[in-house]
C-alpha cells in the first residue's frame, strides 16, 4: 500500500510534537503529507452521559468548551511552529501531490468514532502508547488499532534519531502479520535496513523466514534473517532482546487478538511487546 496521507490524532491531553517529528521524517521519505486531527469532547455529551459526577465537579458546559478551544488553539499553534521549523506549509493547500505538507483538522464528538473515521481514510497513524493516566491516549490506541484496518505507529518518550534506520520485523507467519507488512510496503522499501525476526512458537511451518525474505525481494526490499534467542525460552523477551542487540527503530509486529475487550485483545506476545518496547511499534489488526 503507498502511504501518502499520515494522521496524527491528538486530544487535550497530548503533546504531538514528537509525533510530529516522526510524521515529518517519514513524510518526507514517503512523499506524504501529514494530517493533525484535534478530537474535542461535546460538552452536551458529557452532561448527558456522566450528569452527576459533572454536577459534583461544578464543571460548567461554557468551562468545558473554553477548556477545550483553549487546548485546541494551543495544539494548532505548536503544529504551525513545528510546520514551520521544517519549512512546509501547514495551511492543508499544496500545489504538488508529492510534496509534503501539513494539515490541520478539528472535530467535535466521541473520539473513537472520529478517530475511526479519519484513520480509514488515512494510510499511516501515529499515536502514543496507551497509558492509564490518559484515558485519551487509549481510547486513540483503541480506534486507531482495532477499527481503522490501517497500519499504526504506536510510540512512547523515548524515540531514535531515525525510525527508518533499522526496521525489525516480528514474523510468525500469523494473518494479522501478513496484512501488516502488506499494508507497510512502502514504508518497507524506504527503511535503510530490514530485519526479520522468528522465535520458536510451536508454529515452526509458518515462520519460515525465507519466504518472507523472498516475498519482500520481489518488492525491492532486501531483508536480513535474525533469531531471536533467549535463556528463559520467553518468545516476547527473546524479541525485544534481539531488537535492542541489532539497534532496531522500529518494530513490526500484528496485533493478535481475537477478543474486543483490550486487556484480552492481545496475545501474551504482543501484550508485553506494547508494554515493554522502548522503540516506535508498527500494529494493525
Amino acid at each position: 500500500m503507498t502511504i501518502r496521507r499520515i494522521l496524527i490524532p491528538s486530544t487535550t491531553e497530548h503533546d504531538c510534537d514528537q509525533r510530529l517529528a516522526i510524521g515529518l521524517e517519514l513524510s518526507r521519505r514517503l512523499e506524504a503529507h501529514i494530517q493533525l486531527l484535534f478530537v474535542r469532547d461535546d460538552p452536551d455529551r458529557i452532561f448527558r452521559d456522566l450528569p452527576d459526577l459533572i454536577r459534583a465537579t461544578g464543571v460548567t458546559v461554557k468551562q468545558i468548551e473554553t477548556d477545550g478551544k483553549q487546548a485546541a488553539e494551543r495544539n494548532r499553534t505548536s503544529f504551525e511552529r513545528v510546520c514551520d521549523k521544517a519549512g512546509i506549509r501547514s495551511d492543508g493547500k499544496f500545489e504538488d501531490l508529492h510534496a509534503t505538507f501539513g494539515d490541520w483538522i478539528e472535530r467535535v464528538g466521541d473520539i473513537e468514532p472520529v478517530v475511526a473515521l479519519a484513520g480509514r481514510v488515512s494510510d499511516l497513524i501515529i499515536v502514543n502508547r496507551p497509558a492509564s493516566t490518559e484515558m485519551g491516549s487509549e481510547r486513540i490506541f483503541d480506534a486507531a488499532v482495532f477499527s481503522t484496518g490501517r497500519p499504526t505507529l504506536v510510540v512512547s518518550r523515548k524515540i531514535p534519531d531515525s525510525v527508518l534506520r533499522h526496521v525489525v520485523i516480528a514474523w510468525n507467519g500469523s494473518l494479522e502479520a501478513a496484512r501488516l507488512i502488506g499494508h507497510s510496503l512502502d514504508l518497507l522499501h524506504a527503511a535503510d535496513r530490514v530485519s526479520i525476526i522468528t522465535a520458536a512458537i510451536g508454529r515452526s511451518a509458518e515462520t519460515v523466514p525465507a519466504d518472507l525474505t523472498t516475498y519482500l525481494m520481489w518488492h525491492g526490499i532486501r531483508a536480513h534473517e535474525l533469531t531471536a534467542t533467549s535463556a528463559s525460552s520467553n518468545v516476547p523477551e527473546a524479541i525485544l532482546a534481539c531488537a535492542t542487540r541489532v539497534e532496531a527503530t522500529m518494530l513490526v509486529m500484528g496485533a493478535y487478538t481475537h477478543s474486543r475487550i483490550r486487556q484480552f485483545l492481545f496475545g501474551g506476545v504482543t501484550h508485553h511487546v506494547l508494554n515493554h518496547s522502548e522503540i516506535p511499534l508498527l500494529m494493525e489488526h
